[in-house]
C-alpha cells in the first residue's frame, strides 16, 4: 500500500482544509426529540502527549481541517502512535 501511496503520490494529498459541500450529502446527525449532551471530564493527560495534541490541533486548525465550536457535544481525544513515530489524533 505504502507502494502505491509513493507511486501515486500525486493524487492522495494531504488535505489542506475542509472538504466542499456534498449539498444532501454532507454529514448530518439527527438528535431525538429531548436528547441532551452527556457532560464528562476532560481526560487528563502526561505532559508530553498534551503538548503533542495541542500542536496538532493547532496544526489543523491552522490549515483549516477543523474549526473551533462551542457545541456542547464532543467526544474524547486519544493519541495513537503510527509507524515511523507519526502520531495520530482519533477522535
Amino acid at each position: 500500500m505504502e507502494q502505491l501511496l509513493k507511486k501515486y503520490s500525486s493524487i492522495f494529498e494531504e488535505p489542506v482544509g475542509l472538504p466542499p459541500s456534498r449539498g444532501e450529502f454532507d454529514h448530518k446527525t439527527p438528535l431525538q426529540n429531548g436528547s441532551q449532551p452527556i457532560s464528562k471530564r476532560p481526560c487528563r493527560y502526561p505532559s508530553l502527549q498534551k503538548n503533542i495534541i495541542e500542536g496538532l490541533v493547532k496544526d489543523m486548525l491552522n490549515s483549516g481541517i477543523i474549526q473551533t465550536s462551542s457545541s456542547p457535544y464532543a467526544s474524547p481525544v486519544v493519541l495513537v502512535g503510527k509507524k515511523r513515530w507519526i502520531l495520530a489524533l482519533v477522535g
